[in-house]
């Protein structure tokens, strides 16, 4: 009789605690899924504002390209056409080329300047790293696992 009442006993503090310990558990779950929640709206937003950064120099190396075309096309119709018999015809052509040369050469400086100021997916790189040190951090056994440290 005495150990039927000790196995009550026992199995009553252990249900207890088992139901403190799922309550806790359904908390860490609820917290896990917010946090992944939260990480993948910034990692989505970061690739986004990436992806319109990719757009933005792609079509500004479309238009550098285009003026540097632009400027070897000009430069063979001022050849032929009209300044070659002008009397201005070096200062004619040397300008018509040199505006979308300059043009394109800022394009490309602006392009690089960007992309050296902020590399691509640096942002999610960055909250990569420091999840993973954290997690890394926590899983070590240095760590303070005292109730009263995590509380």
């Amino acid at each position: 009789m005495f150990a039927a009442i000790l196995k009550m006993i026992t199995f009553y503090l252990l249900g207890n605690r088992l139901t403190e310990a799922k309550q806790d558990l359904i908390a860490v779950k609820d917290n896990a899924a917010d946090y992944a929640e939260s990480r993948t709206t910034l990692i989505s937003q970061n690739v986004m504002q990436d992806l319109k950064r990719i757009v933005n120099s792609f079509i500004g190396f479309l238009v550098m390209f285009s003026a540097i075309i632009f400027s070897g096309l000009l430069g063979l119709m001022w050849l032929f056409a009209t300044a070659w018999h002008s009397p201005n015809r070096e200062l004619i052509l040397g300008i018509s080329m040199l505006i979308p040369l300059c043009l394109s050469a800022v394009i490309y400086l602006m392009i690089k300047a960007s992309w050296q100021k902020k590399p691509l997916l640096i942002d999610t790189t960055k909250l990569i790293s420091k999840d993973w040190q954290s997690f890394r951090h926590g899983l070590d056994c240095t760590a303070d696992t005292s109730d009263e440290a995590n509380r």
